[in-house]
């Protein structure tokens, strides 16, 4: 029981983290853009672009996940 506490909460705080990450990347996709134009920036230019993905499909797995336990 302690166990899916913890992982419930673990799982909701990388949702919070990703969704605050999230926000910038949508918002401010021109950061991106200034960002890969140099060789050091083209890792984040290419994580401000998979994080809203990854976000989103995790927020959809998380919902029908916790839809079909029966806690």
């Amino acid at each position: 029981m302690a166990v899916a506490t913890i992982q419930r909460w673990t799982f909701r705080t990388v949702l919070l983290v990703l969704g605050l990450a999230a926000l910038p990347c949508l918002l401010l996709p021109q950061i991106a853009i200034v960002a890969a134009i140099s060789i050091v920036g083209i890792p984040l230019a290419l994580l401000m672009a998979l994080i809203p993905p990854v976000f989103l499909f995790l927020l959809l797995h998380g919902q029908s996940a916790s839809g079909s336990r029966a806690d």
